[in-house]
Order: structure tokens, then sequence, then C-alpha cells
């Protein structure tokens, strides 16, 4: 899903860009600096976000391997709270609510990237 975000982002980038840069006496390095880098950081974060909250919140796999309690992730220790005839509702609540910092931390430092990501789009004429 990551790869198909990032691909559709990055074949949006018109070539004619690169060409210029070219024409204009750039190396394929600076070309990758200072023209596409810039250009697809949006792209890269905003998949690097997706990526990390489909990992960090990622149940199925974690319970399918591993095995020993001390490598748990934070989404099979949420379970802990449940048993067979009981759920205490108000814990798990809570540790889902503190669990969910990280994601909101890492959110607010590249908010400005991901705006820009998505404003890029709507203003191309």
């Amino acid at each position: 899903m990551s790869l198909w975000l990032l691909y559709s982002y990055i074949k949006d980038i018109p070539v004619t860009l690169e060409e210029a840069a070219w024409m204009d006496g750039a190396t394929r390095l600076e070309v990758v600096r200072f023209i596409l880098a810039p250009l697809i950081l949006p792209g890269l974060l905003t998949t690097g976000l997706f990526a990390f909250i489909r990992a960090y919140g990622d149940l199925l796999f974690a319970r399918t391997f591993i095995l020993s309690p001390e490598n748990r992730t934070v989404a099979m220790a949420l379970t802990d709270y449940q048993s067979l005839y009981k759920t205490t509702w108000e814990t798990q609540m809570a540790a889902s609510v503190i669990t969910m910092i990280p994601t909101l931390i890492i959110f607010i430092f590249i908010q400005k990237f991901l705006i820009k990501g998505l404003l890029g789009d709507s203003i191309k004429g």
C-alpha cells in the first residue's frame, strides 16, 4: 500500500523539470538534490507516516510472529486488559489514549509537509 502511494506521488512530478535543469547545466546529482528531493519530501513523509501507523497498530502479524512476552508490541500489550469473561474498559481506553501519543507527536512535526503536499496537487495549472 505504501509503495502504491509513493509511486502515484512520484509519477506526477513532471520530467520537464529535470530536463530544464539538465539544459541549465546541472548534473544528475544536483537535479536529485535541488529539484527532485524537495518535491518528493512531502510524499515521502506522508508515506512514512502511513507506514508507521500501519506498523504501530498491527496486531495480526505481531501475534503470529512474536512469541516471547519481552518482545511484545504496544498493540499486543493493549490486549492484556481483556480476559475471557471480563474486559476492563476504563483501563483499556486510558491505555489506548496513551498509545496514540507517539503518532500524534510525529504528526505534529510533519504536519506542514503534509499540508504542502496536499496543496501542491490542488494548485497545478
